[in-house]
C-alpha cells in the first residue's frame, strides 16, 4: 500500500513536470534572467562607484598641487586642476566627484580672491538631492560668503537649507542654529532669533559632546537678554 502511495506520488510529480513543461522552463527562464540582471547590474553600479571616486581623488589631488604649487609652477597647476574640475562636471549631478569638483573650483576661486565667482559655484549645490556629507559644508561656505558679500537674505537661505536638509547629519549643525539666530536677531526678527536660539539649547543635550558648547552658552545668554528685553519694552507700554 505504501510502496503504491509512493509510487502514485512520483506519477503525479512526473505528470506535472510533462504537462507544465513549458510553462516552468520559462519561469526558469525569467528568474536565471532576472539574477545575471541584478548581478550585472551590481557590477556596473560598483565600476561606476569606483570610476567616481577615482575622478574625485584625482581632483583632490590635483587641488593639493594647485595649492602648493610656487609662481612658476602655478599655472601648469591651474591647468591641471582646471581639467580635473572638468570631468568631475561631468559627472552625475550630486554625486561624490560633481560635489568634490564644485568645492574645489570654489575654493580655488576664493584662493585667486575671487569671493563672487567662489559663492556662484558654491549656489549650484543648493539644487542637488544628495545624502553626500560635502553638501552642507559647500553650503556652509557659500553662506559664509554671503554674509561677507553683506547678503544676509541670501546666507540666512544657505543656512536654511542647511537645517532643512541636514538638519540630523551636518557634524557642525550647531554653529548653523546660531548663525541663523544671530542673522534673524540683526534682522530685527527677534521672535524667530529666540526660536532659534531655543532649538540650539535644545538640541544639546541629545549630544554626548556639543560640537560647540560655547554656542550654547552665548545662546543662552541671547535668549535672556532678547526676553528681557521685550519684557522691557512691555512695560514701557
Amino acid at each position: 500500500m505504501e510502496n503504491h502511495e509512493k509510487l502514485s506520488t512520483v506519477d503525479f510529480i512526473s505528470s506535472f513536470l510533462v504537462r507544465f513543461k513549458i510553462p516552468l522552463i520559462v519561469v526558469f527562464i525569467a528568474i536565471a534572467v532576472i539574477l545575471i540582471g541584478l548581478a550585472v547590474g551590481a557590477v556596473v553600479v560598483r565600476q561606476s562607484a569606483d570610476a567616481n571616486a577615482a575622478v574625485a581623488e584625482e581632483i583632490s589631488d590635483a587641488y593639493d598641487r594647485f595649492e602648493s604649487a610656487g609662481e612658476a609652477d602655478k599655472e601648469d597647476a591651474k591647468a591641471a586642476l582646471t581639467e580635473a574640475l572638468e570631468k568631475g562636471k561631468a559627472e552625475k549631478k550630486g554625486s561624490y566627484a560633481f560635489v568634490r569638483a564644485l568645492l574645489c573650483e570654489s575654493q580655488m576661486s576664493e584662493a585667486e580672491g575671487n569671493d563672487e565667482k567662489a559663492l556662484e559655484v558654491l549656489s549650484a549645490l543648493k539644487e542637488l538631492k544628495s545624502d553626500s556629507y560635502l553638501i552642507p559644508i559647500g553650503l556652509h561656505r557659500a553662506a559664509v560668503l554671503a554674509e561677507k558679500s553683506e547678503k544676509r537674505d541670501e546666507a540666512l537661505a544657505y543656512y536654511y537649507a542647511i537645517e532643512k536638509n541636514y538638519g540630523k547629519s551636518y557634524f557642525n549643525i550647531d554653529r548653523v542654529y546660531y548663525n541663523i539666530a544671530r542673522l534673524e536677531e540683526l534682522s530685527g526678527n527677534t521672535e524667530q532669533a529666540k526660536k532659534i536660539y531655543r532649538k540650539l539649547i535644545e538640541s544639546a543635550p541629545s549630544k554626548e559632546n556639543s560640537a560647540n558648547p560655547s554656542l550654547v552658552s552665548i545662546a543662552k545668554d541671547r535668549l535672556i537678554y532678547l526676553e528681557t528685553a521685550v519684557a522691557e519694552d512691555a512695560n514701557k507700554e
